[in-house]
């Protein structure tokens, strides 16, 4: 009889053991869940190449038979009651956190969504606009239908616009804490650059064209700086494709541009050197082998590449 006593008395020690081992276990994974939640531990996981999502289920596989007879042969069923009294607080606080955590996300990501848009009305509709025009313009210099100093005129006008832009975003301080925001600013600051030093050279033909050159790769590299705007805050597949179909339309211009010229120039070739030579006196651009469209025509390109564009018509 005393051993009978003795075994039920190892039972009952048995079982106030798993009273305050089972709540005590509970407490420390969903304390350690929350604390690798915090310190991204499970984003790094997720680096892991498991395309198919088999992984963890295969984990919880291995483990579950181990897991769920040591949880039966303890009688853990008699015991959730207590188990719940005892985590309820720690679960109910830890649920507290992740819903405040995740509404600030979520007002974090509009305010990014907010700035993100504000950044592309400028870049788009102020900057891109005006280099476009610009771009027109230099092209009539090189037709002979402008001259230089119509350009600087023009230059002059817009010049505090895109000033007042670049002042603009720069005072936006949450700006700053995007990625595709602060290259929003150093792209709208090389603009400016670029324009003040085109401003300062003299107005001879090789530097025009080169002018030129570079104002297509401002205004393409506008068009990439919306794209990782709308790929990386924005999220709009509509708005993604649209600028897209507009360097597509940009490529298909460049190109039929590239075609007229090569026609042109080939046409005084043809016609021997002493015509092609009074051609030249009359359009000195002609006598600069400087293939400004090729160099667009491959920036739209690269683009593409960058994006995963394959159709480029």
């Amino acid at each position: 009889m005393q051993e009978i006593h003795l075994g039920f008395h190892e039972v009952d020690k048995m079982n106030d053991t798993v009273n305050v081992f089972c709540p005590v276990l509970l407490a420390l994974i969903l304390s350690f869940v929350w604390l690798g939640y915090n310190l991204g531990i499970f984003k790094s996981s997720i680096k892991i190449n498991d395309e198919k999502g088999v992984l963890i289920p295969s984990l919880f596989l291995l483990v579950s038979p181990f897991l769920f007879t040591y949880l039966f042969s303890i009688k853990i069923y008699d015991h959730i009651p207590e188990i719940v009294r005892s985590i309820l607080p720690v679960a109910t606080f830890m649920l507290g956190q992740f819903i405040t955590k995740r509404e600030k996300r979520k007002e974090a990501n509009k305010k990014e969504k907010e700035l993100a848009n504000m950044l592309l009305v400028i870049i788009d509709q102020a900057v891109i606009d005006f280099l476009y025009r610009l771009e027109g313009k230099l092209m009539c210099v090189t037709d002979g239908r402008e001259s230089f100093d119509f350009i600087k005129t023009y230059y002059e006008k817009y010049k505090p616009e895109i000033d007042a832009d670049y002042q603009k975003i720069r005072n936006q301080a949450e700006i700053l804490t995007i990625h595709a925001g602060v290259e929003s600013v150093f792209y709208i600051k090389r603009v400016r650059d670029s324009l003040e030093y085109m401003y300062s050279l003299e107005p001879t033909p090789q530097n025009i064209l080169h002018t030129l050159i570079e104002i297509r790769s401002l205004k393409l590299a506008g068009y990439e700086n919306i794209l990782i705007l709308i790929k990386e805050v924005i999220n709009n597949d509509v708005l993604f494709n649209r600028v897209i179909a507009k360097l597509k339309s940009e490529r298909k211009r460049f190109l039929q541009i590239r075609e007229s010229h090569d026609l042109y120039l080939n046409y005084w070739i043809n016609r021997g050197e002493n015509e092609y030579r009074k051609r030249q006196e009359a359009n000195p651009y002609l006598g600069y082998n400087i293939n400004t469209e090729s160099q667009a025509i491959n920036h739209i390109e690269d683009t593409f590449k960058f994006f995963r564009i394959t159709d480029y018509d």
